[in-house]
């Protein structure tokens, strides 16, 4: 599926909308858009709201 972000080059952080889903109910969430990034992080909030806890950070997950 393609996407297309429309990006305000007049506000100093660039944010998208996600809706993320794993175990738990789907949410969506703002989130910061950077291309030159190796990884992205969640807040604590937004992992337990998916269903997962500190204790599953022991595995790697890829999203796309």
């Amino acid at each position: 599926m393609k996407r297309i972000y429309k990006v305000n080059l007049n506000k100093n952080t660039p944010l998208t909308s996600a809706k993320l889903v794993a175990t738990g109910k789907p949410i969506n969430a703002r989130l910061v858009f950077d291309t030159g990034a190796a990884l992205t992080q969640f807040s604590n909030r937004i992992i337990e709201s998916l269903g997962y806890s500190a204790r599953d950070g022991v595995q790697e997950v890829t999203v796309s």
